[in-house]
């Protein structure tokens, strides 16, 4: 029993292990070690400890070899023959970085957009001109395109032959077939109610009386959207905004028109029907679809509602024409949703601001 404690428990009562050579070493060289357990220092918190500096002391900044990546947390040198655009991420030139977008497309440079055309407008502003040539009520969009294509639309004296030439309207001067044409200073609306016995033009070489007579202050200043016959009344609206005006007159924007009629013989049901679906009105054409109620006789004939989207020369008289009925009186009470509500007729107003904006919004233009 004593001998196995004696092996358990060298001589002198010591448990350590023999001193290794390597630590006989260090205490041989003045090197001391610390006996006392405590916690590890970690990579992470050595490295904080020397990343510590001075407020006053600057690294210098290295060159980083080409393809080398940063170390994390700092930015890359930037190359001496970097050129950086303000307001991009991309670089100009240089051997770093992608280079920055150029004007270029397909090998084409593009034209400055801050530059003027010929007539002296910034290429951003004005108006294209056969946009010009509508809202002056000279032509519709197409129309304008094919006067300027014959040469018969001039700038500042200069014949452009491109619709989609822009020209200021306060600065360039504008001919069609010699005559300056302009845009209003201010874009007018009318509702007129146009008696029976009028024409609507602006002139009659035969003498008869005009709508044009109408107008009073206005006279000359505004165009008709559409017409009525010598005989028939109602509403009749003006402007002087082409580009509305001929989009409320083209069949493409399908503006309903709505017409009071008297008619006799009185048509049958079949014959309402057949005016609903749509019905040949001589000349090749036929009617469009209609929206058609009989509100009962008066004065010996039948009055009717019908309201229609295209706007053919007399086609009202000429749908009840194809069914056997004639039309006695005809009254248009209203247009693209401007009625005419208790105006008597000869008289005229302007139209209010909330149905100028619906003008605008039908037709989607901006005013």
């Amino acid at each position: 029993m004593n001998a196995a404690k004696s092996r358990r428990n060298p001589p002198g009562g010591s448990s350590r292990k023999p001193r290794s050579p390597q630590n006989s070493n260090r205490r041989a060289s003045g090197t001391t070690t610390t006996s006392k357990k405590g916690p590890k220092s970690t990579p992470s918190s050595k490295t904080r400890s020397t990343r510590k500096s001075t407020p006053s002391a600057k690294t210098p900044q290295s060159k980083t070899r080409p393809g080398a990546k940063p170390r994390p947390g700092t930015k890359p040198a930037r190359p001496d023959d970097v050129r950086l655009i303000p307001g991009r991420t991309r670089l100009a030139k240089g051997g770093s970085g992608k280079p920055a977008r150029s004007a270029k497309a397909g090998g084409r440079t593009r034209s400055p957009r801050s530059g003027h055309g010929a007539s002296g407008e910034d290429a951003t502003t004005g108006i294209r001109l056969n946009r010009f040539l509508a809202l002056a009520s000279v032509a519709s969009r197409r129309g304008a395109d094919d006067l300027i294509k014959e040469g018969r639309v001039d700038v500042n004296g200069d014949v452009v032959t491109e619709p989609g030439r822009r020209v200021d309207p306060h600065k360039d001067i504008v001919r069609c077939d010699g005559e300056r044409r302009r845009l209003p200073k201010q874009w007018v609306f009318l509702a007129l109610h146009k008696p029976a016995g009028y024409v609507t033009t602006r002139a009659d070489e035969h003498g008869r009386k005009t709508v044009e007579e109408l107008l009073g202050r206005y006279r000359g200043r505004v165009r008709p959207i559409g017409r009525l016959d010598r005989g028939s009344e109602g509403l009749l609206l003006f402007t002087n905004h082409g580009e509305v005006a001929n989009r409320l007159l083209h069949p493409r924007y399908q503006q309903p028109r709505t017409y009071l009629v008297w008619v006799e013989p009185p048509p049958t049901v079949s014959d309402m029907d057949r005016i609903r679906q749509g019905v040949p009105i001589g000349m090749g054409e036929w009617s469009g679809p209609a929206d058609v109620k009989v509100l009962g006789p008066k004065g010996g004939a039948l009055r009717v509602r019908i309201t229609l989207r295209e706007g053919k020369n007399r086609e009202v008289r000429r749908i009840f024409r194809t069914v056997g009925s004639r039309v006695n009186a005809l009254r248009r009470i209203d247009y693209a949703g401007i009625g005419l509500g208790g105006l008597p007729p000869g008289a005229m107003r302007e139209l209010e601001p909330h149905e100028i904006a619906h003008l605008a919004q039908v037709t989607g233009v901006e005013l």
